[in-house]
């Protein structure tokens, strides 16, 4: 059948897909582009399945931020400032949730419009089954959401990837070279906006395909992809060092 690419949405569509070799989480507004800011700026980035989970590795973890929603949050501008390098714990749902439920499948990758073509670079040289899975918000797989994993299919498309499934077709169709200015448009941004965080709106319409870094879950921490679990790796260009201490399914 050659390689595929599908699109699915929603935390509980996971189990669908936990076969195929690889797993792409997307979260636009703004989970995964907040991860891939973080990263990329030399953060260590963990993720929480919930709050109790997130003090117990804000414990554990020395001058770590606890990034949860409206009620704790950073903006993507701040994070993306050079030289703070203070470790980052994530558990905003849906997008933790959407995470958890791909601890048992064999691969699993964020990504945002930061790093679309990074990402599937890196994914279309070892991966020939990928599910891009959004993370929508309750039964609403919104513009922001469709428009990431749309761009990322289309990426894929490109070096020999087949879409499947009719809905993936569609959306890559309508979603996959729409201008990122439509994000403002949705019921992510207008929540964005309610909440303070317009920011975050204008930052991710204007930062598109400009980081080259590949963002892969290991354990409870995303990592640059070509960390490998059990190594020390100074990232080039990134100026960490990072230890992996072994991948529980991640």
């Amino acid at each position: 059948m050659g390689k595929t690419v599908t699109i699915d949405a929603f935390p509980d569509s996971v189990y669908r897909h936990l076969s195929r070799s690889a797993i792409v989480c997307v979260d636009i507004l703004a989970y995964t582009t907040v991860a891939v800011t973080a990263v990329a700026r030399g953060r260590r980035v963990f993720m929480a399945a919930d709050d109790r989970e997130a003090e117990e590795l804000r414990a554990t973890v020395p001058g770590s931020l606890v990034l949860a929603g409206d009620s704790a949050w950073m903006s993507l501008e701040a994070l993306d400032v050079p030289g703070d390098r203070s470790p980052v714990i994530l558990t905003e749902r849906p997008c933790s949730d959407l995470l958890t439920n791909c601890r048992d499948a064999e691969a699993v990758y964020v990504s945002c419009l930061r790093n679309s073509k990074a990402t599937a670079a890196w994914l279309s040289s070892r991966y020939d089954d990928i599910a891009v899975i959004a993370a929508g918000q309750g039964f609403d797989f919104r513009c922001d959401d469709r428009l990431g994993a749309a761009r990322l299919a289309r990426e894929l498309t490109t070096s020999g990837f087949s879409l499947l499934g009719q809905g993936a077709a569609q959306l890559v169709k309508y979603w996959g070279s729409a201008d990122p200015g439509v994000i403002a448009l949705g019921r992510s941004a207008r929540d964005a906006n309610r909440s303070g965080r317009s920011e975050d709106v204008r930052f991710v319409q204007s930062h598109v395909d400009d980081l080259d870094v590949v963002c892969r879950c290991r354990g409870n921490e995303i990592l640059p992809a070509h960390v490998e679990p059990g190594t020390t790796n100074t990232q080039q260009g990134l100026g960490r060092s990072s230890t992996v201490v072994g991948e529980s399914g991640r």
